[in-house]
């Protein structure tokens, strides 16, 4: 965890309203911008594992990739 000074203010954005006070910020998101995010989260995981699975079907043929 980092401590960043953010400030004074007050951020609004699509779906967000944020207020920020130093090094707090508080932010207010809309139900479905935050369903969104968990949404998104899931997917990611989900792609993962599939890229795993497939650099290990990669390396069973004998291909390897840089990374």
């Amino acid at each position: 965890m980092t401590a960043a000074w953010r400030g004074f203010g007050f951020d609004k954005g699509d779906g967000y309203s944020e207020l920020r006070l130093g090094f707090i910020g508080f932010a207010v998101v809309k139900g479905t911008l935050w369903q969104e995010h968990k949404d998104l989260q899931i997917r990611a995981k989900q792609m993962n594992q599939l890229n795993d699975q497939l650099i290990k079907v990669l390396n069973k043929h004998g291909l390897y990739l840089k990374g």
